[in-house]
């Protein structure tokens, strides 16, 4: 029998018709399985990854948690189009939160969208019948932190708009004036408040910091003197020295302090504001002593080692540099601390410790992804590792894809590695964003020309970003350059001078004494190059082009 059934299953199958399909459906995984592989990115550092994983949960469940999951990891980590996608997935699923509308506020603003941005944070507070006017400041103060000084205005005239003569609103309209420099918008709003709470002393300060950005230093003065003299507070007092030193009357405002330190005994907010105007002054010695009366009282201790750093590094003491801002342990000055440092062993000849030194901070703090591989391009790029700068600019553009500066940047990159037509693709391609920057113009344009390519396109796209900024010295030496590949040496000759008597930079030095030799003088173009040789030893484009005319 068994051999019977053996023969009968290793008979060939005869089907009167087709035969049934062995094919099975694709796979397609579940909302668990990328949530599972979310969890396993982030736990082996692949914050990257995780973002992808969480957004692809987020768009398969019907899930609000697991979209405020995605929405919030995206968020503090840095990545911005999965942000901005997640949040947009979890308003679909619970649009009347006010937490997503919050973030989506953030999002937009982000991208310069004042429009949108309105529109959700509107949304973001509490109802038009719970809402007080000290929300709008909140909300002021928040953005203000993460957004564009200009955007931040957008949105609250909007706010203006849509809640006409509303004491909060101006005055946190006035407030982001201020911070964006617009003296006579601050002014206008800080008076409409005014005019029906003349006494509330924020809407004061905000009136005067507008007449102080209008010019009009002696009327702000006076005024706040009024307002001492009827109401004497510390915080008042404070800002008097502050607008003191803002009126370039620095040592009346250190006076000032003084004589409040002999009133009020120590109080470090009159310690710290001393030593900011010291520092902002030039004065080190006193800002020196102001900094570390602070750190021996144990107050201001990371903004304390941080300014102590940036002194001490400014007069070259790079070891003493080095231990300040290696204290500086927390808070918003962490990293530029520890950039600082990383910069600094490279100039004293250690790159790769540098680096490592960023890598230990990311390990520790994923959250500042973006900007330590910003960091660890920019010192691959000052030290001309090409192909390194470009990983690492491809790395952060993963957190902000959109993000110009860091296209063009790379497209740099991709130029030192020799790799011309991918370099001018990666301009045009950051050019299709930003149609009109300046700086991607003068960029591809110059590119084209340093490579002898398609020079009367390169001439017309520096001339664009010239009319832009006709004193961008980087922007006159790329007309001088294009000029001096079209052959008029002398034309160039006038643009590169102006370039160089802006700013006397490497690169610039070595187009200079470039064109000069072309002109048959020499001695001067020696002397251009020995001069700029002395402040930057390394610089390779000075370095090679004295090289090339030795031979």
């Amino acid at each position: 029998m068994l051999a019977v059934m053996l023969s009968a299953c290793s008979a060939p199958v005869r089907y009167t018709t087709s035969p049934p399909s062995l094919a099975t459906p694709d796979y397609v995984p579940k909302a668990s399985y990328h949530l599972s592989m979310g969890e396993i990115a982030m736990q082996s550092g692949d914050y990257y990854v995780a973002a992808q994983e969480y957004l692809a949960a987020a768009r398969l469940a019907d899930d609000i948690e697991i979209a405020q999951l995605s929405t919030e990891y995206a968020y503090n980590y840095g990545f911005v189009a999965y942000f901005l996608e997640s949040a947009v997935r979890w308003l679909e699923l619970d649009p009347d939160n006010p937490a997503v509308h919050g973030y989506l506020g953030v999002a937009y603003l982000r991208l310069n969208d004042a429009k949108k941005a309105f529109v959700h944070f509107e949304r973001s507070m509490p109802p038009i019948a719970e809402r007080s006017e000290g929300d709008y400041l909140v909300l002021e103060s928040e953005i203000a932190a993460i957004g564009d000084a200009d955007a931040v205005v957008d949105v609250m005239q909007l706010f203006q708009q849509s809640f006409p003569s509303q004491p909060g609103v101006e005055l946190a309209l006035a407030s982001a004036a201020v911070r964006a420099g617009d003296g006579a918008l601050a002014l206008e709003n800080a008076d409409a408040v005014l005019a029906v709470e003349p006494s509330l002393q924020r809407a004061q300060i905000v009136r005067l910091r507008g007449l102080l950005l209008l010019g009009r230093a002696d009327e702000a003065l006076a005024e706040m003197r009024a307002l001492i003299a009827a109401n004497r507070s510390i915080e008042l007092e404070l800002e008097y020295a502050r607008l003191l030193a803002s009126s370039d009357a620095v040592d009346a405002a250190l006076q000032y302090l003084d004589d409040m330190a002999e009133r009020y005994g120590f109080m470090p907010e009159i310690v710290r504001l001393s030593a900011i105007i010291n520092m902002d002054d030039g004065n080190q010695l006193g800002a020196w002593n102001d900094f570390s009366k602070l750190l021996s009282a144990g107050l201001y201790t990371n903004e304390s080692h941080f300014y102590l750093a940036r002194m001490s590094e400014g007069s070259r003491q790079i070891l003493p540099a080095l231990r300040y801002y290696s204290q500086v342990r927390s808070g918003p000055l962490l990293l530029p601390a520890q950039v600082s440092i990383a910069g600094l062993l490279g100039e004293i000849g250690d790159v790769d410790a540098g680096i490592a030194h960023l890598d230990e901070v990311y390990s520790q703090f994923p959250q500042l992804g973006f900007d330590i591989w910003a960091a660890k391009a920019g010192i691959y790029s000052l030290y001309w590792r090409a192909a390194e700068a470009y990983e690492a600019y491809n790395r952060s553009l993963e957190y902000q894809p959109a993000n110009i500066n860091l296209m063009l940047a790379r497209a740099a990159a991709l130029d030192s590695m020799g790799e011309t037509d991918l370099a001018v693709s990666a301009f045009r391609e950051a050019l299709v964003l930003d149609p009109g920057n300046a700086n991607g113009m003068n960029s591809l344009g110059y590119t084209m020309a340093n490579r002898n390519l398609r020079l009367r396109e390169a001439h017309k796209l520096i001339s664009k970003a010239l009319a832009q900024q006709s004193d961008n010295p980087a922007f006159l030496d790329s007309m001088g350059w294009v000029l001096f590949r079209e052959g008029d040496n002398e034309a160039a000759l006038v643009q590169i001078e102006r370039a160089y008597a802006i700013e006397a930079d490497p690169e610039i030095a070595a187009h200079l004494g470039e064109v000069l030799w072309t002109l048959g003088r020499d001695g001067e173009a020696n002397i251009v190059w020995a001069l700029a040789l002395q402040d930057s030893p390394s610089h390779m484009v000075l370095r090679e082009t004295i090289e090339r005319h030795k031979s």
